[in-house]
């Protein structure tokens, strides 16, 4: 039998040694509340490298009530969060926020690779994740998200594990985060036409909605309007309300406060039915039973599909 002398780590490096450097403990029984740290549950990781394929996804999705942590690999973009454009570069990660609308602008290339990993997270008051701004990664994310897919790869996947090195990546992009808000970093600048067409309808009043009325507004045909906005975004501007639509409902009845019909109302429909219609047809369930799901799901932690 093989003597071994020496323990090393995959890099060669002698382990042993390292251990001197450990301080003494002062107390036996450190008191760490798991409260305080995030756990993301029903993980869903999946890869973009085309941007035919990101603005298709873009156009089909309408659910909002995931968290979608973005991480770019390779090929630098845009991101609008609630008509806000976020440029986002090769070594950057950008979240997106439950019933944020968000949608994909120009690529530097159609070829790209974009990692998304989709989560749910239950609040956390006393830390807050990231918000409408991308931030680089540190040194050990890509150790991390090498992990986090090796994980997913297994033929039987271990979620705990899975959770947990999503959960230390989180806690490292809070920590970015921190950082980069005390320094002097200038406001990205929204030009064309999405930002001021989002200003308008996501007041409280919901008159915007209208396409015509946008229009007038803004000063334009409703066909060039049409036009411009798909040339910018690279999808329909019916169909981007609808989305915005959609989520603000989604959110309104997660917060299991208002009535049905007064979510149809803030919503900008003119009837609970044409409401109930419009949102089984796109969410594929029922804004009654989408309520009490939600609920539920919150509730007892069950997944929410």
């Amino acid at each position: 039998m093989k003597k071994i002398t020496k323990v090393t780590t995959p890099s060669g490096k002698v382990f042993l040694p390292a251990l001197k450097s450990l301080p003494a403990p002062t107390d036996y029984y450190p008191r760490i509340q798991p409260s305080e740290h995030y756990i993301p549950e029903n993980l869903l990781l999946f890869l973009r490298s085309s941007e035919l394929a990101l603005n298709e996804s873009s156009r089909k999705s309408f659910q909002h009530h995931r968290y979608v942590l973005i991480l770019n690999l390779e090929t630098s973009g845009t991101v609008s969060i609630d008509g806000k454009w976020v440029s986002i570069h090769p070594g950057e990660c950008l979240l997106v926020h439950p019933f944020q609308v968000h949608t994909y602008g120009k690529l530097d290339s159609v070829k790209m690779r974009w990692l998304f990993v989709t989560f749910e997270l239950q609040e956390n008051p006393k830390q807050s994740l990231p918000r409408g701004s991308a931030l680089p990664f540190i040194p050990n994310t890509l150790q991390w998200v090498e992990l986090l897919v090796h994980e997913v790869k297994q033929t039987t996947p271990r979620d705990f594990r899975m959770m947990l090195l999503l959960g230390i990546i989180l806690e490292e992009l809070i920590e970015q985060y921190k950082k980069k808000k005390h320094r002097s970093v200038p406001a990205l600048e929204n030009h064309g036409i999405l930002p001021r067409i989002h200003a308008l309808v996501s007041k409280e009043n919901d008159d915007g909605f209208q396409i015509k009325d946008l229009a007038k507004k803004l000063g334009y045909s409703e066909s060039h309007l049409r036009a411009l906005f798909r040339e910018e975004v690279g999808m329909g501007l019916g169909k981007y309300l609808l989305k915005i639509r959609l989520s603000r409902a989604a959110a309104l009845l997660a917060s299991n406060k208002l009535p049905i019909n007064e979510v149809a109302v803030r919503c900008g429909y003119e009837s609970p039915y044409s409401f109930s219609r419009a949102f089984k047809q796109k969410m594929h369930i029922s804004p009654r039973n989408y309520r009490r799901l939600r609920f539920k799901t919150e509730k007892v932690g069950l997944p929410l599909k």
